[in-house]
């Protein structure tokens, strides 16, 4: 049986994203503490357990971010899994991701308006999970610009609007490395 729980075994979850193959620093424990002492943010921490074995199956951390304090704050909420959720890729595991989000969703309803999950891999494999629960898949954006030619060069190929910005937070002090 899979119990979805908010409060995991901290050294259980450690070991799990340490190991995992997608394990990051967004889905830590360490994290969560981060959260924490955030002004205006809070984790979400959830674990997905096989109750028979006591096996990890998925484990998700997300952090609920309000732009402004108190009452206006619900209003402007907005909820991120950064590098998540991380799962076992086995039948097991995928049904515990299902039921990980199901939990997931029925608390992120009343902290945000919405949330964004910032995968670090391809998830082709759990798009149908995503998508029946909700949730739509956007590509990146993503600019490479090639740096090995001549600085006038580059900057002639920034757009005119932009060059004003970039001259403007110049005359403000801005300093860019």
């Amino acid at each position: 049986m899979i119990e979805v729980t908010t409060s995991p075994d901290k050294t259980q979850w450690c070991e799990f994203v340490l190991n995992h193959t997608h394990g990051n620093i967004f889905q830590t424990q360490e994290m969560a503490e981060v959260y924490r002492r955030t002004k205006n943010y809070g984790p979400v921490t959830l674990a997905a357990v096989d109750t028979k074995g006591d096996e990890m199956l998925a484990v998700l951390q997300a952090v609920v971010i309000k732009e402004l304090s108190g009452v206006l704050g619900s209003f402007s909420a907005r909820a991120i899994i950064q590098g998540g959720p991380l799962f076992v890729d086995t039948e097991n595991g995928i049904e515990a991701l299902e039921l990980l989000m199901a939990h997931y969703d029925k608390i992120a309803q009343k902290k945000a308006l919405y949330t964004q999950i910032r995968t670090m891999w391809d998830t082709s494999n759990i798009s149908g999970i995503l998508n029946t629960l909700g949730y739509e898949y956007e590509e990146r954006l993503n600019f490479l610009i090639d740096l090995n030619r001549p600085e006038e060069e580059i900057w002639r190929d920034i757009h005119k609007s932009r060059r004003k910005g970039i001259n403007s937070a110049a005359t403000k002090g801005v300093v860019i490395e």
